[in-house]
């Protein structure tokens, strides 16, 4: 199973292989499942106002087929193997090497404790931090 850990708001030519960048990040999250992948995709509340907002550019990127179910909450992916398994709010700080999970998504619901632990306990890009989640 491959575990991604997805910042669409970081900078670059292609932000689908860009993960946690410098400095702080408040934002949404939300748990993508599929057929040999789980990945916690999030961005800044500024670029992303709606979950739906960060399903649809993953599906965008990824060239998935998804549909709105009613705009702006709620996207659905398409691609058979493939499910949101609920979201919430992330505030990340680099330099302090925190990251605080918490919250749910009024689209999706909450997340999974269990797909988020085993992304945060198995990806490098966790390591070196303090990671709290609050269901």
């Amino acid at each position: 199973m491959r575990i991604d850990v997805i910042n669409l708001s970081a900078a670059g030519d292609d932000p689908l292989t860009n993960q946690i960048t410098a400095g702080r990040l408040q934002g949404k999250f939300v748990i993508i499942r599929g057929p040999s992948l789980i990945a916690i995709v999030f961005g800044s509340i500024e670029d992303f106002p709606y979950h739906a907002n960060l399903t649809e550019r993953f599906c965008e990127g990824r060239k998935l087929s998804c549909q709105w179910q009613t705009h702006p909450d709620k996207v659905s992916i398409k691609e058979e193997g493939y499910s949101i398994d609920g979201g919430g709010t992330v505030e990340l700080d680099n330099r302090r090497k925190t990251v605080k999970f918490s919250g749910a998504s009024k689209a999706y619901g909450p997340f999974s404790i269990e797909n988020l632990k085993a992304v945060v306990d198995e990806h490098p890009q966790f390591l070196d931090f303090q990671v709290s989640i609050i269901a």
